[in-house]
């Protein structure tokens, strides 16, 4: 991911053109968050981080080979939700 925009970035196709995507190799661990919808708080319903041995590593946005891919998911329930910093200016990316 490259360092914060200079200017704000309100739309997908403007992350699109600021974000950097790579391919990277199995196998690789991510942590994230889901959320049932935005809950009037200015969340992303989801959001995850990868890592790996390898030192492949980053945010997951997208699958690249959907018919290969494999998942194994360990979930957690969480009994609040609570918005920690809340941007001056909101957008709806990332509102899927």
């Amino acid at each position: 991911m490259p360092d914060f925009s200079a200017t704000p970035v309100r739309t997908d196709a403007e992350v699109d053109a600021w974000l950097h995507y790579f391919d990277m190799r199995a196998p690789i661990t991510h942590v994230g968050t889901l959320v049932s919808g935005d809950l009037g708080l200015d969340l992303r319903v989801q959001h995850f981080h990868g890592f790996s041995q390898h030192g492949d590593g980053g945010h997951y946005h997208y699958d690249t080979t959907p018919g290969e891919v494999h998942y194994e998911g360990y979930f957690a329930l969480a009994g609040s939700v609570v918005r920690v910093d809340a941007p001056a200016e909101t957008h709806a990316v990332g509102r899927d």
